[in-house]
């Protein structure tokens, strides 16, 4: 199962890729409602990810199940972010190579290791494996964020209603 994982994680960098590169600036930088993200916000978000969450959190439970595992607020590191002057194209790069990164170190891992587990105070057992499947469930939240995002920026660029095309679910 570990390996079909990372095989995703390692197939969803195309699929990340396909869906951000060649963004221009009036693209990346729409955002639907205040309340939501845009794409370059989605992808400084899943770098930031890739390097303090997920990869960090997973890599701890392997070497050492005891130690408390790496804290880390994503939204407030969202916060402290100024997006208007973040390189789009330098972040998608930072995303591949992190990636790429992440996926040759997921390989090393022995088969034993994935049962490690950091026994959280509030919710109990977090296994390698556990934030292994984590991880490509959060790949996919937001290749659906980019897909909802590239069809609401179509939408009000052309503006033309798009429902002719089927049913796209927002929300």
């Amino acid at each position: 199962m570990e390996e079909q994982l990372i095989n995703r994680l390692e197939k969803n960098l195309s699929v990340i890729n396909d869906l951000l590169n060649n963004r221009d600036r009036e693209e990346y930088l729409f955002r639907p409602s205040d309340k939501e993200w845009s794409m370059i916000q989605v992808l400084s978000h899943l770098v930031d990810e890739e390097q303090f969450d997920f990869r960090a959190r997973l890599f701890s439970v392997v070497d050492d199940p005891n130690q408390k595992i790496p804290g880390f607020d994503p939204l407030a590191a969202m916060a402290e972010k100024n997006f208007i002057d973040e390189d789009y194209n330098e972040l998608l790069d930072q995303f591949m190579d992190e990636r790429i990164k992440s996926v040759a170190m997921l390989r090393f891992v022995a088969n034993d290791k994935w049962d490690n587990a950091y026994n959280h105070p509030k919710a109990g057992p977090l296994s390698a494996r556990f934030f292994l499947a984590k991880w490509v469930a959060h790949d996919y939240i937001h290749i659906q964020q980019m897909n909802r995002l590239a069809y609401q920026f179509l939408e009000k660029k052309t503006k033309i209603d798009l429902a002719y095309a089927g049913n796209f679910r927002i929300g």
